[in-house]
Order: C-alpha cells, then sequence, then structure tokens
C-alpha cells in the first residue's frame, strides 16, 4: 500500500515546486539563510499540495485511466489502492500543509489556496475544456512563482510572470501532443480535452507559445526593472541558454518522443540539464559578480 500512495502522490514531480524557489535567485539574497529557511518552507508546502493534487486528480480520472495505455497502470485505476484509502492520505496532507501555509504569510497563504481551488477545478471539470485544460496547468506554475515572489518580499514583475505562463503552456501543449499519438479515440472518453485537440493544432500552438517564452524573458532582461534590481546591464546575456533549452526541448518532443513527461525529461537528458545548470551559474555570476 505505501508504495502504490507513493506512486499516486508522485514525489519524483516535486521538481517542478523548484518554480516556488526561482525568485530567490531574482531577490539578489540567494545566500541569505533566514530567506533559505523561508524558501525550503514554503517548497515543502507546495510538494504537500502537489501531491494532494495529484490524489485528487487520480481519484476523479481512475475510470477514464482505465482505457489509457499508460495511466491504467496508476494505482487507482489498476484497483491497486482504494479510493478511500487515497481520500484519507488527501485529508492527511492537507492538514499537513495548511498551518505552515499560513505562517508564512497571508501573500503565500493565498496563493497556496489559489493553487488549490485551481486545481479542484480542474481535476473536477475545467480538464474537460480544450485549451482550458493547458491554461489551467500553466497558471499552476504562475501562482508558485507569485508565491516564491511572497516569500521573497518582491513585487512579481509581469515580464518573469508571463515567462513562466508561456513557458509551462509550451510543455502541456507539448504533453498533449505526445498524448494523442497513442490514445485509442474509439475507447477513450468522447468528453475528455483530449479529444478535441489536433496535431496540426497543437504543432502551430507550441510554436506560439514558445516564440512567447523567449521574447517575454528577452525583454525582462532588457527591462529596466532588471537594470536597476541588479544594477547590470548584462543579465542578456543568459538568453541564449533559454534558447538552448527550449529547442533541445523541440528535439525531444518530435524527434525523441519525450513529451508527455516534462519531469522525467528535465531528470534525465543531460543537454536539458546543463542549459538549466548554466543558465542559473551564468545569472548568479552576472548579478553578484558585474
Amino acid at each position: 500500500m505505501i508504495k502504490s500512495l507513493i506512486q499516486t502522490f508522485r514525489p519524483w514531480h516535486w521538481v517542478k515546486n523548484l518554480f516556488v524557489v526561482a525568485p530567490m535567485v531574482f531577490s539578489a539574497h540567494v545566500f541569505s539563510a533566514s530567506l533559505a529557511l523561508r524558501f525550503a518552507a514554503g517548497f515543502g508546502v507546495f510538494c504537500l499540495l502537489s501531491s494532494l493534487v495529484y490524489g485528487l486528480n487520480d481519484i476523479a480520472d481512475a475510470k477514464k485511466d482505465r482505457l489509457h495505455p499508460l495511466k491504467k497502470n496508476r494505482p487507482i485505476a489498476s484497483g491497486r489502492l482504494h479510493p478511500g484509502a487515497a481520500w484519507t492520505a488527501v485529508i492527511i496532507l492537507a492538514a499537513i500543509a495548511v498551518p505552515p501555509m499560513w505562517m508564512l504569510g497571508r501573500e503565500f497563504f493565498l496563493c497556496g489556496a489559489a493553487y488549490l481551488i485551481l486545481n479542484l477545478a480542474y481535476s473536477f471539470g475545467l480538464k474537460k475544456v480544450t485549451v482550458v485544460d493547458a491554461i489551467c496547468v500553466a497558471l499552476g506554475f504562475v501562482i508558485r512563482v507569485w508565491a516564491g515572489t511572497a516569500l521573497a518580499g518582491v513585487e512579481p514583475t509581469a515580464w518573469i510572470l508571463m515567462s513562466t505562463f508561456f513557458l509551462a503552456l509550451f510543455l502541456a501543449f507539448s504533453k498533449r501532443r505526445q498524448e494523442i499519438s497513442y490514445i485509442d479515440r474509439a475507447q477513450y472518453d468522447a468528453d475528455a480535452a483530449l479529444m478535441r485537440y489536433t496535431f496540426q493544432f497543437l504543432d502551430n500552438a507550441i510554436m506560439v507559445v514558445s516564440s512567447c517564452t523567449i521574447m517575454c524573458y528577452a525583454l525582462f532582461c532588457m527591462s529596466e526593472y532588471a537594470m536597476q534590481k541588479f544594477n547590470t546591464h548584462y543579465v542578456i546575456a543568459t538568453v541564449p541558454f533559454v534558447v538552448f533549452g527550449m529547442f533541445r526541448y523541440f528535439h525531444l518532443v518530435y524527434n525523441r518522443n519525450r513529451g508527455e513527461d516534462p519531469t522525467s525529461a528535465l531528470l534525465t537528458d543531460i543537454p536539458l540539464q546543463l542549459s538549466v545548470a548554466a543558465w542559473f551559474g551564468t545569472f548568479l555570476a552576472i548579478i553578484y559578480f558585474f
């Protein structure tokens, strides 16, 4: 049962919650011990919240998942985990997450509450609406970044929020492109948003949102805010790493059929890892040594 619970709550996907930590870099106080503790606590809270959401999602989708070639092996869909046990674990996770969520401040608490409300709406309805389903996923990442800015005590800039939104939308559309390549449309839930996507639409959407991601990030790097915040105009030097990371992921989606699980791609693809590490290292070097 423990193994089934771990598979349901997917701790390996906690890497997505690094978006909560990202604003610590932009705060220019990345070496502050007290701030690091706040971010560690905030990261932990969102790990609990995201696992809770995965549990709710699997409970809601159990019937549909049984028709999916891969998702049918999930613990609840396969019958290895009883929905009642999953519900109990979800309630326990919520009870653990809420107190520290409140202690980290009102704005952080509101971000956590918004994340839960958004994902409840997604799991029990919005996921059936084409395009809206992908937008909900993207907004979940925007909320993570906003929560991080609340922890850091900095204002969330429009450019960073929009960059996050478009990047997450790019990943969501890429995932859907992979999924429609092998689902059995004759058996799959006719009400699912996935049924109404086409390769042509998704290819066009991926091109648009990837372009928007790079443009928004570049505009942030050239913005007056960035120059004043970091006291340098060299932040633009981090753009090539973002461009490489985007195109590397394009390669994984279109040439290696690895678009369904962005987390797995990040954790296993060395060039993608190197691009992230190079971006992070270059950003730190610029804001602290130039």
